[in-house]
């Protein structure tokens, strides 16, 4: 696979513009990039755009910097975690239905009610429209963790559970599914680890 390096190194060589990508994703501008390739800002603007290929030993250089600031960030719980919907017990499932197919997120109190969660409640209630199913008969306990979890350790619960509830103390401050584990993967050419990606 290589190292982080050897992977932007390929990236930029590829796509020259996934230069800029990079760097705005480790949070350098193209003037502080450049002084720290000892380059003018120029010269990296016409990296990104393709109109010149840097030299093996500024392409080197180029990712080193760029690896070791997309190392140094740590994604939390906090970070990508979802906003909530929260039902009363006696909503229908019907309406709990409804919610889960506009894509949020649901909790009773401190549990969690997802699409896996709102089958089973259906498969238990034969014959029973959803609209007579109260909401409380979908609610599950979810896996929890707290705002600073990094988000390696909530990947590894995702592969066991349909989403990772969030909480601040006693409360359920966000919810965390597959999907948003997937966009930082993909934010950061990786899961980020502790200390680096």
């Amino acid at each position: 696979m290589g190292t982080l390096e050897e992977k932007i190194s390929a990236a930029i060589l590829k796509n020259p513009s996934s230069l800029k990508i990079l760097r705005k994703k480790a949070g350098v501008t193209q003037r502080e990039l450049a002084r720290e390739v000892n380059v003018s800002q120029s010269l990296i603007s016409k990296i990104e755009r393709g109109r010149t290929t840097p030299s093996p030993g500024l392409l080197s250089e180029i990712s080193k910097i760029i690896a070791s600031k997309l190392q140094s960030i740590e994604i939390r719980a906090s970070d990508i975690m979802g906003d909530l919907t929260e039902v009363d017990p006696s909503d229908s499932l019907d309406k709990v239905c409804e919610l889960l197919l506009k894509g949020k997120r649901v909790i009773l109190g401190r549990k969690c009610i997802t699409h896996r969660s709102l089958i089973k409640a259906a498969i238990e209630n034969p014959e029973t429209p959803l609209t007579a199913i109260p909401a409380i008969d979908a609610a599950e306990e979810a896996a929890l963790v707290e705002e600073d979890e990094p988000v390696m350790r909530i990947a590894e619960l995702l592969l066991k559970n349909e989403v990772v509830a969030v909480a601040r103390g006693e409360i359920i401050v966000g919810i965390i599914t597959r999907e948003d584990v997937v966009k930082a993967i993909r934010k950061f050419m990786g899961i980020p680890a502790k200390g680096g990606i």
